[in-house]
Parts: structure tokens; C-alpha cells; sequence
């Protein structure tokens, strides 16, 4: 088991979704747009949002 910081967790997936809209493929009229539009940038939102609404130095114990 190893035990992560939620929010740094939830922060780094964040930055790697955004980091993921860098690339042609995500922007408007490119190939994967639409599914960018429906499923990463709803989930940068709510990853925000979750961050925000955390206390700090919430734990979870996950397996490696």
C-alpha cells in the first residue's frame, strides 16, 4: 500500500489533462475535439473542483 496527499494527487492528473490539451488533436476542428469537449475538459473542471473543496492533508492508502 502506498498512501497519497488527495489533493497533489488530483493536482498532478489535472496538470497532465491540460499538459494532454497542448496537442492539434484537441483543438477546435481537430480529430479528437469532440471528445475532448466531452470528457477531459469536464474533467479538468471538476478536478479543480474537488481540489478546491478538500481539506488539506486528506490521505488515501491505495495499492501500488
Amino acid at each position: 500500500m502506498k498512501v497519497l496527499d488527495m489533493k497533489k494527487a488530483i493536482a498532478e492528473l489535472v496538470e497532465a489533462l491540460i499538459w494532454c490539451s497542448g496537442s492539434s488533436d484537441f483543438v477546435p476542428r481537430g480529430q479528437a475535439h469532440e471528445g475532448w469537449v466531452k470528457t477531459a475538459a469536464p474533467a479538468i473542471s471538476n478536478g479543480k473542483a474537488i481540489i478546491q473543496a478538500l481539506p488539506d492533508g486528506q490521505m488515501i492508502a491505495v495499492e501500488e
